[in-house]
């Protein structure tokens, strides 16, 4: 015995947009998790041209998915070995050596892409100095990183 659907509109027959495939990017032409991804660790140190927000977004996504449980071994391991001073003489090391290769792995491609995405709003690379500015530099980079990029080309090229 099959159930009959759930009443509502039937939105799986909707056709997309003009000019636009089924599926695809966006009209600004925003990327898949995947397709950022493999574009960030493409230009592994490429800090010359634009990224989009997708691409930075997803490949800083992807860099707290891939090192957030690690981290989380490391800062609250249960596997430490006691000295019985009541003082953990070593945290569980398969964890820390993962995290610490991961990051350094990590480091120039999120630099790379951070610097790019800079560049698409506009703004030079250098701008990132700002975070080294308590509090205030941080945010005012997390407002430049989240804004819409330039429409056509601009100072450092046009969009891939």
């Amino acid at each position: 015995m099959t159930m009959p659907p759930p009443p509502g509109p039937d939105f799986s027959q909707v056709p997309p947009p003009p000019g636009q495939a089924p599926f695809a990017s966006t009209q600004h032409g925003s990327y898949t998790f995947g397709e950022a991804i493999a574009t960030s660790l493409k230009k592994y140190a490429d800090f010359k041209g634009r990224a989009r927000r997708s691409e930075y977004w997803f490949f800083w996504l992807f860099t707290l998915l891939v090192t957030f449980p690690p981290q989380l071994v490391v800062n609250y391991s249960i596997f430490t070995i006691d000295t019985g001073n009541g003082m953990p003489a070593a945290t569980y090391p398969l964890a820390l050596g993962f995290l610490s290769i991961v990051g350094l792995g990590l480091f120039i491609p999120s630099l790379a892409v951070a610097v790019r995405r800079l560049h698409d709003t506009g703004t030079s690379g250098a701008y990132l100095f700002f975070g080294l500015i308590p509090l205030v530099g941080t945010i005012l980079i997390l407002i430049k990183l989240a804004s819409d990029g330039t429409n056509g080309p601009n100072a450092y090229g046009s969009r891939d």
